[in-house]
């Protein structure tokens, strides 16, 4: 069994968030190709003339413009990236977005950390969530 190269998303207006996040992420995953978005509107500019799509959405709650709720919507309701998994994150607890992605499919709700250390473990806790994002069952050649 082998580590996939894969790629995440992070889509959040608060630079040093998304920065922390992908710092957690590239300290611990080699195989992580980490690409930031300030906006949703620069996410979706990005998808449109890219020739891959990421395997895993990490977008904040609270942006301008485009709430990470209404990133998520657009995100499922797109034949091309529906089955992309997503993670609505925030740094409180918003019990109507968490039920609001219930309704998605493998997609959840996360409390952003208060420190690197909480970044670090939760960079182990989404990469649980989301396991058949490591495994490379293609046969070696």
């Amino acid at each position: 069994m082998k580590i996939k190269q894969h790629t995440i998303a992070i889509i959040d207006d608060d630079e040093d968030d998304s920065g922390i996040l992908a710092s957690a992420f590239r300290t611990t995953y080699e195989s992580v190709a980490v690409l930031t978005f300030n906006s949703g509107n620069d996410f979706f500019a990005f998808l449109n003339s890219a020739a891959v799509q990421p395997d895993l959405v990490i977008t904040d709650l609270y942006m301008p413009k485009l709430s990470g709720l209404e990133l998520i919507t657009m995100l499922k309701a797109d034949a091309l990236t529906h089955n992309v998994p997503a993670i609505l994150f925030s740094t409180i607890k918003n019990e109507p977005a968490r039920k609001a992605v219930v309704g998605f499919a493998n997609v959840h709700y996360l409390v952003k950390p208060t420190n690197f250390r909480g970044y670090l473990a939760l960079t182990h806790t989404i990469m649980d969530m989301f396991r058949h994002l490591l495994v490379d069952n293609s046969p070696d050649t």
